[in-house]
């Protein structure tokens, strides 16, 4: 049984007198990666659906997989970058003055880099945007416009502020908007596990289970970076050779007391420290607002121009083009509002179904897409029914999809559903900053309009 292979480790755990008398009266919560969770969930199911199942001790119903946050902020970083990667590709040729493109999947420290830039860019401009575009559904702005002020703010802040800093209620709903993502994204695994998270929540939620309390009390003690940063320790500094438990366990000891209480191997250690000051970083991000302004006055003097083409060899597939970048977008970088059954109308701003109003007064635009006047949005209970819609059935699908998934004994296709553990020591090989003399007067003249003219 391929499941129990898997699980050999767990089991030995789970056959220490220690945890068999912890378990009979408590349980063990399991934040970890998708198949990490996986295993897991299969052998819970597997030893609920048939008791005489000898090969599974009853103790693995006391364990509680749980989605490690972690995972979720490298792989939500990761697949916003590389799906938006022709947009971080122009801005990095044009912050670092660069004429040879971007990696393809670079390595993690630069992607963190990239986001960064790209949020602290657009704050110190984004409300000089805004209000260049007004209310407007043109499918460029709206992207990007989600791109910017929704998709990296979520990634960013979903781990290192939200679920360190104890906000559960916030932590919970940035998950939710992150699963969305995910569906847009077609990220096969991740689409699934955050939902069974959401799904876990909501039901101790709705039973009023203690473990509630705990994780609305002590959130970021539910955290698999400490085992995840040893691991990545252990395989930087262990060879092929170690083949058996003992000698890993071994290396683990050694590596352990060397990284904690050897102060004379410490002192030949090289350091890395990060390439660039407070003021790079300052001047990078003024670098990557003025990016960020000529690329939407690029936008605003291409109106609705955003062109949907299919294309490929063998299969046919929906590709996105938008100006001022030459190299095409998967569909998946569209609103949500997009992916479903009833697309936003650009030339009409209401969007609810049998609106007869054709004003743009009294109204917004959501960020999915779908714009509604006030009174037509108070009428669908303030909820976009179209995108409500489609993420209803999306969580139907999804739900049968992991549930047959869990009762299956087959190896997991791992393609695509983690980010791999790099050694960022490659941070050596940053892009070295120049004086950036009258960077501030340049700022402020594009701001302005000295060079950022009104159309």
């Amino acid at each position: 049984m391929r499941l129990i292979k898997n699980l050999t480790n767990l089991h030995f755990f789970l056959r220490l007198p220690e945890a068999k008398e912890y378990l009979e009266k408590y349980i063990i919560p399991l934040p970890a990666d998708f198949p990490g969770q996986l295993f897991v969930r299969r052998a819970i199911v597997n030893k609920l659906e048939s008791e005489s199942e000898l090969t599974i001790p009853k103790e693995i119903t006391h364990l509680v997989p749980m989605l490690g946050p972690l995972h979720v902020s490298l792989n939500t970083r990761e697949s916003v970058f590389i799906t938006f990667h022709p947009f971080f590709n122009c801005m990095y040729k044009s912050v670092f003055g660069k004429t040879k493109k971007l990696a393809a999947k670079p390595k993690p420290w630069r992607i963190n880099l990239l986001l960064y830039l790209a949020h602290e860019g657009w704050l110190l401009i984004k409300k000089h945007v805004i209000q260049k575009f007004e209310i407007s559904k043109d499918t460029s702005y709206i992207t990007f416009l989600d791109l910017l002020d929704n998709l990296i703010p979520a990634t960013l802040d979903v781990y290192t502020c939200l679920f360190r800093k104890n906000h559960f209620e916030e932590y919970v709903d940035t998950i939710f908007r992150l699963w969305t993502t995910m569906q847009r994204f077609r990220r096969h695994n991740y689409d699934k596990i955050m939902l069974a998270f959401l799904s876990d929540i909501c039901y101790w939620k709705m039973t009023q289970h203690p473990i509630i309390n705990t994780l609305e009390a002590h959130l970021n003690i539910f955290d698999e970076y400490p085992v995840e940063n040893f691991h990545s320790l252990l395989r930087c500094h262990t060879s092929a050779k170690v083949s058996t438990g003992k000698s890993l366990r071994r290396d683990a000891l050694f590596l352990d007391h060397c990284r904690h209480e050897n102060s004379f191997v410490k002192s030949f250690e090289p350091s890395h420290d990060y390439p660039y000051s407070k003021k790079d970083l300052d001047d990078l991000v003024k670098l990557t607002a003025i990016f960020h302004l000529d690329f939407f006055n690029i936008l605003w003097q291409n109106p609705n121009k955003t062109e949907l083409r299919k294309e490929g060899k063998r299969v046919k597939k929906d590709y996105c083009y938008f100006p001022g970048i030459e190299t095409r977008f998967s569909f998946g970088v569209l609103p949500l509002g997009y992916h479903s059954k009833q697309r936003p109308v650009i030339n009409k701003l209401c969007d609810r179904t049998g609106c007869m109003d054709l004003s743009w007064n009294d109204s917004q635009v959501l960020i999915c897409g779908h714009g509604y006047h006030e009174t037509c949005f108070r009428i669908l209970g303030l909820r976009c029914l179209h995108c409500f819609n489609y993420l209803s059935g999306s969580i139907e699908e999804l739900s049968q999809s992991y549930n047959q998934r869990l009762k299956m004994n087959d190896n997991i296709d791992l393609k695509n559903s983690e980010v791999q553990n790099h050694n960022d020591n490659e941070v050596n090989n940053a892009e070295p900053i120049l004086n950036q003399i009258g960077i501030d007067t340049e700022l402020k003249k594009k701001i302005s309009g000295k060079l950022y003219p009104v159309s």
